[in-house]
């Protein structure tokens, strides 16, 4: 198993500058054992090869976009990604997403949060950020399909391979091109 700074290590030396978003896709935990996970469809914008980045094991998800900047701005680009390990950034995330969860326990019962934050160490804060908004994912790994990774001299290269999925994208470029029409 990686441990959570490999994972960062790795994630962070990807490089999605100027790529174009073209959806962000959720699949909610489902029983028995499947964890969650945020697939991210982008391209660079001057070859236009999809690339893949899926989180895997998501425990929060946190999207905050100006589509009207997105709009000027369009195709939407990311400006960077980065992971972050820092338990108190993410225990941080977690507790503010809190009051939109729209749920109430009974005092007999003990809330799942309290249970995440115990195992906080277990998950990477994965920030997506755009030029108008950010992505931000708390998830425990992470695979690429596609992606350029930065060597240490400096120099891009291409990811190895991420099997797919087999499931249906939800578009930005419909998104986009429903605004401009």
């Amino acid at each position: 198993m990686k441990s959570r700074e490999e994972i960062i290590e790795r994630f962070n030396s990807y490089n999605f500058h100027d790529d174009t978003i073209h959806a962000i896709k959720i699949f909610p935990a489902t029983p028995p054992r499947k964890l969650s996970k945020v697939e991210v469809e982008t391209s660079k914008y001057y070859t236009k090869k999809k690339r893949f980045l899926t989180l895997k094991g998501c425990a929060n998800i946190s999207l905050q976009a100006d589509f009207d900047v997105l709009l000027n701005n369009a195709p939407p680009n990311v400006e960077y990604v980065q992971a972050y390990g820092c338990g108190i950034t993410i225990k941080e995330l977690v507790e503010r997403q809190r009051d939109i969860w729209n749920v109430d326990y009974a005092p007999t019962i003990e809330e799942p949060i309290k249970e995440k934050i115990k195992s906080i160490d277990k998950y990477v804060l994965f920030r997506i950020r755009l030029f108008g908004g950010i992505l931000e994912v708390v998830a425990r790994d992470f695979a690429v399909k596609g992606a350029t990774k930065i060597n240490a001299a400096g120099q891009q290269r291409q990811a190895p391979e991420l099997g797919d999925s087999g499931s249906t994208w939800v578009s930005f470029d419909a998104f986009h091109k429903s605004l401009i029409d």
